[in-house]
């Protein structure tokens, strides 16, 4: 069961709880839209080096779980395309889908280009109804499962995609630390044991916010822990890195899930 936070101003701070009719795919994907040309010019001047620490931890993930090159792989909130195109360099056959069309009409001009690289606009839930006869030996979710509105939805989708020996990767900002973490968020008040969704703004460290504010899903671990046993994926392994790039200590988590007949 999903709860949901009430409609409630927090204060004079920007952080806004929402109610659930304002957490569509549609709603979600227009904000990113109007992000996009922000993000893109953060990630080609290089001004998110917390972005760069990230892939890191996607590559070590594959390497953990023996995903060798010429594999398949999803990358889900593909965004501006730079993920995908750098496991498409390491030899992968990639994949990338988004939301936002802008973000995939940008990805496309920026790395369309490449062998073995392919962008798709929607949701993981419209791309596996589209492709259904698609598997892959790995799905990489990095920073986008908070994003996601409908997450019992993706899971099952997920699990549609996946190869019986593949692996589901994501990164997420940490339950435990992020929001309580930010300045610009006041959670005083919000009960964080519980899943609320949020209204705050995208920004990176030492960066003016982005224009449109974007609707934060915050769920503790468990949650995504029953979301994905409901969809046969089980969780394998949750962990926080001391530190991920130039980022605030014990900021993001990594969840590995598998298919049942795997784990």
């Amino acid at each position: 069961m999903v709860l949901w936070g009430i409609m409630r101003k927090i204060s004079a701070n920007p952080s806004i709880l929402v109610s659930p009719p304002v957490a569509s795919d549609l709603e979600i994907a227009r904000r990113w839209d109007a992000n996009s040309a922000a993000r893109s010019m953060e990630l080609l001047g290089n001004g998110d080096p917390s972005y760069r620490a990230l892939k890191n931890l996607v590559h070590a993930s594959l390497a953990d779980h023996e995903v060798p090159a010429g594999s398949k792989i999803l990358d889900v909130g593909s965004g501006l395309g730079y993920l995908a195109a750098e496991l498409a360099d390491a030899g992968y056959r990639v994949d990338g889908i988004d939301p936002s069309s802008e973000s995939v009409e940008k990805a496309t001009q920026l790395h369309g280009g490449s062998d073995g690289l392919a962008f798709f606009q929607g949701t993981l839930q419209q791309f596996a109804a589209a492709h259904r006869d698609r598997k892959y030996a790995a799905l990489v979710a990095n920073m986008t499962l908070h994003c996601v509105a409908d997450l019992q939805g993706f899971m099952f989708a997920a699990a549609k995609l996946l190869q019986p020996d593949g692996v589901l990767i994501a990164t997420i900002p940490n339950p435990g630390t992020y929001l309580q973490s930010r300045p610009d968020v006041d959670v005083s008040g919000i009960d964080l044991r519980v899943e609320q969704t949020l209204e705050i703004e995208f920004r990176i460290r030492n960066h003016a916010p982005h224009p449109e504010k974007v609707l934060f899903f915050h769920r503790p671990i468990r949650i995504y822990s029953v979301a994905a046993d409901n969809a046969g994926l089980p969780l394998l392994e949750s962990r926080v890195p001391e530190h991920v790039g130039p980022g605030r200590s014990r900021d993001i988590a990594v969840l590995e899930f598998a298919p049942s007949q795997r784990s």
